[in-house]
């Protein structure tokens, strides 16, 4: 029977390969692994064939160098859990790109452990993009350092076609990945698995905040505001509504709570340039404003708060069918260490994948390309599996 996309379906409902296409063979032919499959508590989803939407932003001004993040006439917004990435359209009237993907709903899977035993989580992307020329890029797509102990393989990394690239280390501790995208068709696609406690995120409800000058140097940047988080612009309004409440974790849940119930998440609302000022006063966005808001009311009330992206799974959460994408979220900096909160989805998670920390969405671009590029295709996906 065909499925959605003309692809032919098993008994199970779990799609074949599709046929072979012409041009370079695609990384899957290198994996000995099937391509990733969905599941309840581990759900991956594509993007399916068609992305929901595209919203026409601005371009941004040249940044030092010269160079411009979002080359070329017209930048569109791809609306995503996190909202990193800028695409280029030539027409802001044209319809949204078509996006290939192989699998649009879920399948089933052996239910998650919640038990807090360990257990294994596969995580990965395929991205496509087309490029007028070849284009230098540095792409944040690969687990943070801080996990690569956790690990059970290394990370697979391929781009059709092939082309050299190497890692560095950038600013913020991250592992950034330079190469050069030919002219034409380019595809990147990485996979890996990893090692979790099993456990939901901590909580540390007798947490304290820490003095301004107790605190480490290292977190003082996290204090400052940035391109997307104006803690001035937002000091007074943090200090009305929370200044009264008992500094700590509840303090910095009690703001959690507020942008939660105060922004209306809305892919279709997604813009490049929204700032924590402008998500407090339209009260909608996608998970980044949620975060940059968050981000601003904390580092008003002097609390060290960073930007995290990365994976976040389903696991032990009722069937999902939305596409999967990169999520964002905050660490704040409390007498217990860094404490992770989450002001879009409110609620503790199994299996939160750390990709890249910076001081806003400016510092953890998924792809900065240093010419225009268009995007063609993009899916995510991050579930539970038994081995390796």
């Amino acid at each position: 029977m065909a499925g959605r996309g003309g692809h032919r379906r098993d008994p199970l409902g779990r799609p074949e390969r599709p046929p072979a296409r012409s041009g370079p063979a695609s990384p899957w032919a290198d994996d000995r692994r099937d391509p990733p499959p969905p599941g309840p508590g581990g759900h991956r989803r594509d993007r399916g064939p068609t992305h929901p939407y595209v919203g026409t932003g601005t371009i941004r001004p040249a940044e030092p160098g010269g160079h411009r993040r979002d080359r070329g006439p017209t930048v569109a917004w791809v609306p995503a859990r996190s909202a990193h990435r800028l695409l280029r359209i030539n027409d802001s009237s044209a319809p949204p790109p078509k996006l290939r993907g192989w699998w649009c709903r879920t399948q089933p899977h052996p239910a998650p452990r919640l038990d807090g035993h360990p257990m294994l989580v596969r995580y990965g992307y395929e991205i496509g993009i087309t490029c007028e020329a070849p284009t230098p890029l540095i792409c944040l797509l690969s687990v943070h350092p801080d996990l690569m102990r956790d690990l059970r393989a290394p990370e697979s990394f391929f781009t059709t076609p092939a082309v050299p690239s190497s890692t560095h280390i950038d600013l913020h501790g991250n592992r950034a990945r330079r190469l050069v995208a030919p002219a034409g068709a380019f595809s990147l696609w990485g996979d890996a698995t990893v090692s979790v406690d099993g456990l939901f995120d901590v909580a540390y409800p007798a947490a304290r905040e820490v003095a301004v000058p107790d605190l480490p140097s290292e977190t003082l940047v996290y204090l400052q505001g940035s391109r997307y988080c104006e803690t001035d612009l937002l000091s007074q309004t943090a200090w009305d509504m929370f200044g009264h409440l008992a500094p700590g974790w509840s303090r910095v849940q009690a703001i959690c709570d507020f942008v939660h119930q105060h922004v209306r998440f809305d892919y279709g609302e997604a813009r490049a340039t929204r700032t924590a000022q402008e998500t407090f006063e339209e009260g909608v966005g996608v998970c980044r404003d949620f975060a940059h808001l968050a981000v601003a009311l904390c580092r008003a009330l002097n609390i060290p708060t960073r930007y995290v992206n990365g994976h976040i799974s389903d696991i032990g959460l009722p069937p999902v069918l939305d596409p999967m994408d990169f999520s964002a979220w905050i660490e704040v900096y409390l007498d217990q260490g860094w404490c992770t909160f989450d002001p879009r989805n409110n609620s503790p998670r199994i299996g939160r994948i750390v990709v890249s920390r910076g001081r806003d969405a400016a510092d953890v671009a998924l792809i900065s390309s240093f010419g225009p590029h268009e995007l063609t295709n993009f899916r995510v996906w991050t579930y539970e599996v038994d081995a390796v």
